[in-house]
Order: structure tokens, then C-alpha cells, then sequence
């Protein structure tokens, strides 16, 4: 009762903040008014409990500034971390970009010269990443091909192969001295055959 009367006094007096109770202090100064009820005397004075109840408010005060200052904090760091995500999404994505446009300038350059690999290179930028260059890219090079399905059924010169339109079938001599047949459209071995007597 004493101390905090020498010390309310003060701080009544000059009203200064950094006399107010913080920490210990505070919550034995609060519990000692708590229990001021059951002690017949002294009794807090009015200047103990003005005292103790603005120390209260100060550290509310303090404790919900350091809170908001937290929270600000997080949210800016939140923030920060989102955009560096998408600065790093969007740096990979325009990395892709620029590459597929270079495959679809090397494949319109290739065209005059190699139209197969011109092909590639047009397919590989689209699907890299679509974009009107790649696309203009692939036509050119598919009207410039000639090639549309392209397979090694047999070896050597003795190889031979039939088309069938009407079965949409192309039959040709494979190894071993079998004949495959092959779906042109889909580029697919449908079924080998034999081997074929020698004869044949």
C-alpha cells in the first residue's frame, strides 16, 4: 500500500508514462486491489486505483500496437512473397515464350532448305507454347512436306510395298520374309504375316 501510494503520488503529480506500472509490477498492483476488499485497512485511494487502472490501459494500449505493427508486418511479407511468386511465374512463362518464337524463326528460316526439319522445329514451338509465329510456322513447313508417314518395314533395295486405297492399306515386305500391313493414315502396323514360303 505504501509503495504504491509514494509511487501513484508521483505519478500523479507529473503525470508521466514511465512512471505507470508494466509487467510484475502491474499484476501484483492489480491483485493487491483485487484483494483490497477482504483487508479492513489501509483501503486503496482513489489516486492507487487511477493509478493502476491507466498502468492497465497503457499496456492494452502497447500490447494492441505491437499486435497491429505483427499483423502489418505479415501481411506486407505475405504480399512481398506473392508478388516475387508471380514475378518468377511470369518470367518463366515469357522465357518459354521467347524460346518457342525462336524454334518458330528457325524453323521459317529452315524452310527453303530442310522442309523435315523445318517441321519439327514448328511442332516443337507449338507445343512449347502456341502462339501465332509457331502456328504460321507449322503451316508453312506442313504445305512444304511432302512427307506424311514414313516407316521401315523391310531393308535393302529388295523392299517392296503396295498400296490398297480401297482398304486404305499399304502391304509391304518385312524381315524374315513377312509382309506388314500398315494403316497410312494413323502410321500403325496392323498385323505381320507370314513368313511367306520362299517362292513368294
Amino acid at each position: 500500500h505504501t509503495r504504491l501510494l509514494v509511487r501513484s503520488s508521483e505519478w500523479v503529480g507529473a503525470r508521466d508514462h514511465s512512471l505507470l506500472l508494466r509487467g510484475s509490477d502491474l499484476r501484483a498492483a492489480e491483485a493487491w486491489l483485487g484483494e483490497s476488499g477482504n483487508h479492513k485497512r489501509p483501503k486503496p485511494t482513489p489516486d492507487q486505483r487511477e493509478y493502476i487502472s491507466a498502468s492497465r490501459r497503457t499496456v492494452d494500449r502497447a500490447t494492441r500496437r505491437q499486435r497491429g505493427a505483427l499483423a502489418a508486418g505479415l501481411a506486407i511479407a505475405i504480399t512481398l512473397a506473392t508478388v516475387a511468386f508471380l514475378q518468377r511465374d511470369q518470367a518463366t512463362r515469357e522465357a518459354t515464350e521467347a524460346q518457342a518464337r525462336a524454334l518458330a524463326a528457325e524453323a521459317t528460316a529452315d524452310l527453303p532448305v530442310d522442309p523435315t526439319r523445318s517441321l519439327q522445329l514448328a511442332l516443337a514451338s507449338v507445343r512449347l507454347s502456341p502462339s501465332d509465329s509457331g502456328n504460321r510456322a507449322l503451316r508453312l513447313a506442313l504445305a512444304a512436306d511432302h512427307t506424311r508417314m514414313s516407316f521401315q518395314p523391310g531393308f535393302g533395295s529388295g523392299t517392296q510395298a503396295v498400296w490398297s486405297p480401297a482398304e486404305e492399306t499399304i502391304a509391304a515386305t518385312g524381315r524374315g520374309n513377312t509382309v506388314q500391313l500398315w494403316r497410312p493414315r494413323t502410321g500403325r502396323l496392323l498385323c505381320t504375316l507370314g513368313p511367306l514360303p520362299a517362292k513368294y
